[in-house]
């Protein structure tokens, strides 16, 4: 029961607002121990109360036993409002009724006590009739947990928060709300909790385009085969693409902060800072080539353009530089260019190869015919000459190899028989044991290859004429199959050729040899590039030279 003076007190109407309700309700108290019957009575205490206007009242309560029945008591509560401390909210609600932020107080059950104007045009509900309901049953089921937590602690650490979450209108649609929670606290203990709320819907939305926009863009970044880096104003990595690794073999991160110049060849730099500089002024550049040095410490051809990012004021503080891998399409377009030319070439030699022959082969006759009736000094210049014929015949049939087409026809042949008989054709011909070359040959299992063996034996033979001219003792020759290949390497430990003439290798009329004319690499290079193969130079002088020969095990036309 309760009498006119406590409804009076706690703002009721009518008996009926208390009766039945528990009192825990009613009283801003962590601990209700002091209602058990099991300690002595009567007792004195200061209680924060809660009534219905919306207040706390602080109020000093006694508590007395009443009689009923013979085994049960019930404990009688006089209550009075203590003079000394009321707490009223008036003086935020006048403050929240002219704000534009949503402005809420909660008790600490999370109960709303007050909601400003605003509360009505954000969310649609009426301030007034969510007074007593909780705003936890609106949050976003996904978010509603980790704010009910929050509330909790701020409770109990007396410190403010902030949090956004999705706030349901009442359409139905959800927005977001930026929201501190603020609370109010009298003598260390929180009284209740300002919560104030903005709607940043428009913001979080902006906020997730752009997040989507980045994630589609560093898609692209991460995919695209071109190498895209920002750089600062002073030359400096900011920003790197995954294609680094892939086309360099540096991890991004790894680059981030150093120098633009970094790796870059030191012949190429000068040019590189002239770029920059025409960046600068004219805010575009042209497209410049440059090499830089990849992990493995190979030399990579790229071609990059720069692109300014400007700040406010027009002035550049950073660009974009995009730079493609050039190396394989300039060795297609110098495979190209030197296909042309052993082209004309060809269209040379099958005008003159048939002139040239003819006349060499009544000269041999008639010396064949002399020789054999002189037994002086002629004899000695007959086999000079002789010698000299048989050289000219042999770059005859060089240049003949060169001019015609080369047919599809293919055999299957056992590798290491073919290797051997190019070892015993240069021993015939007095090249090895002149020199005295050893040349061994490695081979963990038999090898075969579909090929023409007649220019295949061509191309092995003058590769090793070239190592044994070079002053070679030792020359080994590795075969082995990997990934649908035949991989065989010519090393040997001759002289070796200086870095700067070792791309001209294979070109025509390139020759370090006095007598040569530079069409044994050149006829070597064409037998492999059409049987769809590969062939590179490496060599370091004073070393040695290895050639690498890959030829497709499978041939489809």
């Amino acid at each position: 029961m309760a009498n006119q003076a406590a409804l009076n007190l706690l703002a009721l109407d009518s008996e009926e607002q208390i009766i039945g309700t528990n009192v825990n309700q009613w009283i801003l108290c962590n601990n209700f121990s002091v209602y058990k019957m099991d300690q002595p009575f009567p007792r004195h205490l200061n209680q924060t109360w809660f009534i219905n206007s919306g207040e706390y009242v602080k109020m000093e309560v006694t508590l007395l036993p009443l009689p009923f029945d013979e085994e049960a008591q019930l404990t009688q509560v006089f209550i009075k409002e203590s003079d000394q401390i009321k707490l009223q909210l008036d003086k935020y609600k006048l403050i929240a009724d002219h704000t534009t932020d949503m402005v809420s107080i909660l008790d600490l059950q999370g109960r709303i006590v007050y909601s400003s104007p605003t509360y009505d045009k954000v969310t649609g509900y009426s301030s007034t009739d969510h007074i007593g309901y909780s705003p936890f049953d609106f949050v976003h089921p996904e978010e509603r947990d980790e704010i009910h937590t929050k509330f909790i602690e701020l409770i109990q650490n007396q410190e403010t928060t902030t949090v956004e979450f999705r706030y349901k209108k009442s359409e139905g649609d959800y927005i977001w709300l930026e929201t501190y929670g603020i609370p109010v606290v009298d003598e260390g203990t929180v009284l209740n909790v300002i919560v104030v709320s903005r709607d940043v819907t428009v913001r979080r939305e902006a906020e997730e385009r752009l997040k989507r926009n980045e994630y589609k863009q560093r898609m692209i970044l991460d995919h695209i085969s071109d190498l895209i880096s920002v750089v600062n104003s002073e030359g400096i990595y900011e920003y790197v693409s995954p294609s680094y690794k892939k086309i360099l073999g540096y991890e991004p991160n790894s680059i981030l902060g150093k120098s633009i110049y970094t790796c870059i060849n030191s012949e190429d730099q000068q040019l590189m800072k002239e770029t920059i500089e025409v960046l600068k002024k004219n805010k575009k550049s042209p497209p410049v080539r440059y090499r830089k040095m990849d992990v493995k410490g190979r030399i990579i051809l790229l071609e990059g353009i720069g692109m300014p990012i400007l700040n406010d004021k027009g002035e550049m503080d950073q660009f974009v530089i995009i730079s493609r891998d050039m190396t394989e399409k300039v060795k297609a377009e110098q495979a190209k260019i030197n296909e042309e030319k052993l082209f004309v070439l060809g269209e040379l030699v099958a005008g003159i190869a048939h002139e040239v022959r003819n006349p060499l082969t009544t000269i041999k006759g008639f010396l064949q015919l002399i020789t054999p009736h002189d037994d002086g000094e002629f004899l000695e210049y007959a086999k000079i000459t002789m010698e000299e014929i048989n050289r000219i015949e042999q770059v005859v049939s060089r240049f003949m190899i060169l001019a015609k087409p080369f047919s599809e026809f293919r055999e299957n042949i056992n590798i290491k028989r073919l290797i051997e008989e190019s070892i015993q054709l240069l021993k015939r011909q007095g090249i090895l044991n002149k020199n005295r070359t050893k040349v061994i040959v490695e081979m963990d299992q038999p090898a075969y290859l579909a090929c023409d063996p007649i220019l295949i034996k061509e191309a092995l033979v003058n590769i090793l004429e070239n190592a044994i001219e070079a002053e070679a003792t030792k020359i080994t020759i590795s075969v082995k199959e990997e990934n649908q290949q035949l991989k065989m390497i010519v090393t040997d430990n001759g002289l070796g050729v200086e870095e700067a003439r070792l791309k001209t290798l294979g070109e025509p009329f390139y020759s370090n040899k006095e007598r040569g004319i530079g069409l044994g690499l050149t006829i070597s290079n064409r037998i492999i590039t059409n049987h769809y193969g590969k062939m590179d130079f490496h060599s370091k002088v004073g070393e040695g030279t290895a050639v690498s020969i890959a030829l497709p095990l499978k041939i489809e036309i």
